[in-house]
Order: structure tokens, then sequence, then C-alpha cells
């Protein structure tokens, strides 16, 4: 359930509307598909599994809906099948680069999302979100080209020392990669040790592997050496109470009755 809460924030950037424009002469064929509405994780199961269970060949309307599905299950590289299998097939459907620029910038390619997005902007040059999104993922390109120059630097010996693998364990997480954030801010760690800003980035790239335990811990210990009345104490106290209440809730989906 946490995956699945982590990607509906994921993608809450951008929307994924599907406009009705059918055509006089053939309308079933021709008929878009209506935007995907999930209220739940058993219900977009429910809805991935009927879509699956189609007999025969599915239309191009149900791939693009079920390529759509994936993609809110955190089932990425199924969704750009689909979804590239969509825009191949029907390119008018100006509304499949939004799905496809996501499932692209998902699986970390911002060059690919960046020409999706373009195209569906060309259509439609009102779409805000789409603009906004264009603006994210060229800082990512930026971002990743940082990484890049620095780790050469580290590999190559120009920089070292615990402040290179604290800047890359910060970088990777604006990159929402938070697996590399904390093998660069654990080796920070095992170089200077534990202090308040390498455990709250660590505590970050936890919580956004969806990790709350461990998070939890990484901020109670930076807590602790935080001093008192400071910013810091308040902020860290704000993030503690947070991974507290996911790990409540957690356990309480876990005792609750299956329905």
């Amino acid at each position: 359930m946490k995956k699945f809460l982590l990607l509906i924030v994921a993608v809450a950037f951008i929307s994924l509307p599907v406009i009705a424009n059918a055509g006089k002469d053939d309308l079933n064929a021709q008929a878009m598909p209506q935007p995907p509405a999930y209220k739940s994780r058993g219900e977009l199961t429910a809805e991935i599994k009927r879509l699956e269970a189609i007999p025969g060949k599915r239309s191009w309307q149900e791939d693009f809906t079920l390529g759509v599905a994936y993609m809110h299950a955190g089932r990425t590289g199924q969704a750009l099948v689909l979804l590239e299998k969509t825009v191949k097939e029907r390119p008018s459907f100006e509304k499949a680069y939004e799905s496809l620029g996501m499932a692209r910038f998902k699986d970390g390619d911002m060059e690919g999302a960046l020409r999706a997005w373009k195209r569906a902007v060309k259509a439609d040059n009102k779409a805000v979100h789409l603009k906004r999104m264009i603006v994210v993922a060229r800082d990512r390109l930026v971002i990743a080209a940082k990484v890049d120059a620095l780790l050469r630097e580290v590999d190559g010996g120009k920089k070292k020392g615990w402040q290179a693998h604290l800047e890359l364990a910060r970088l990777y997480l604006k990159l929402r990669k938070p697996g590399k954030s904390l093998i660069h801010v654990n080796k920070a760690i095992g170089i200077k040790g534990e202090d308040v800003t390498l455990l709250e980035v660590r505590g970050r790239a936890y919580a956004g592997a969806g990790e709350y335990g461990q998070a939890a811990v990484a901020f109670r210990k930076a807590h602790a050496l935080s001093p008192e009345a400071s910013p810091d104490k308040r902020r860290l106290r704000r993030m503690l109470a947070d991974m507290e209440h996911f790990l409540r809730r957690a356990e309480e989906r876990k005792k609750a009755p299956a329905k």
C-alpha cells in the first residue's frame, strides 16, 4: 500500500485527461478512452485484472487504459510497451503523449518525456500542467549532468571526503533515486560519522524509498543531536511525526479485517 501511496504522489504532478472526439461515421471505433479514476489500490488491481482478462485482441482504447493503469500501479515497463504501441497505432491521439511522457519520466528517460510532452503541448498550448512537467524534466537533466560530472571527479580522485558523497546523496534525492542517495550518504557517514545533516539526508532517502521505519530511526537520531529550540529541531520533529504517522497507518491496515 505504501508503494501505491508513493506512486500517487509521484503522478500527482500530471493529470491524464482524455477528450472524447468520436467520429460521426464510426463512433465506437473512434471513441476516445475515458480518463481513469482509481479510488483505491483494490480498484486499480481489479481494473488491471479485468483488462488483462479480455479474450482475444484488445482494442487500442483498452491497451491505452491498461497502460495508464500499469503506470498507476508502478509497472512502468509494461506501461511503456502499451503506451508506445498506442501512439504508434494512433499518432493523432495527442492525449496519449501525456501518459507516455509520464511513463518515460517515471522510467528516468527525461529526454523521451520531453519529446512526448512537447508533442502534447503543440496540440494543447494551454496545458499548464504539461508545461510545468517540461520544466521539471529539464531541471532533472541539469541535475543528472551535475551528478555525472561529480561522479567523474570522485572516481578520478579529484573530489575526496564525505562532502562529495553528501552532495551526491542530495542530488540523487532531487532525481528521485533514494537507493543511490542512500549509498552515498552512508559513505559520507562512514567517513565523518553521524551528525544532524547526514542523518536527515539518510532519513529523507529512506522515506523516499518507502522505508518509513528506517526513516523514523534516522530522523529520531538527528532530532536528538540537534540543538534545542533550533529550526533543525522543529523541522526534524515534524518529519519524525510524519514517519510515525505513516507507520501507525500501516499497522492499522494490517490489523483491519479483509473486505
